[in-house]
């Protein structure tokens, strides 16, 4: 199991349209198509820790096979409109070059 964290920072004044976006849930209908990529799990919040010119954090942490399965989630048809809707709009303009180096190091699993 590979586990990654994907960090976007809201823009100033966003946080509300940020969280209606989580709400919509844009993910859970297509899980099939998640589970073909290799995606197990994708944890999403908005934290208010942030620097001073952003309403907070919009933060990922994505479940998958491998990295590979990380890089194939980005690409899928259906999650590159949920990007480029979020991307300039909701969160600062970024890239998804630093996806795969946010590796965990520390995996402490409570449950066998």
């Amino acid at each position: 199991m590979f586990s990654c964290v994907h960090v976007d920072k809201i823009q100033a004044g966003k946080m509300a349209e940020a969280l209606e976006a989580l709400r919509e849930d844009p993910y859970s209908r297509r899980t099939g198509e998640l589970r073909s990529a290799g995606i197990h799990r994708i944890v999403s919040f908005v934290s208010t820790e942030v620097p001073t010119d952003g309403d907070g954090l919009l933060v990922h942490v994505i479940d998958a096979d491998d990295e590979h399965s990380v890089v194939r989630f980005f690409g899928l048809d259906f999650v590159q409109p949920i990007v480029q809707r979020w991307e300039g709009k909701l969160v600062a303009t970024h890239s998804h070059d630093a996806v795969l180096k946010n590796i965990a190091v520390y995996d402490v699993r409570t449950n066998p």
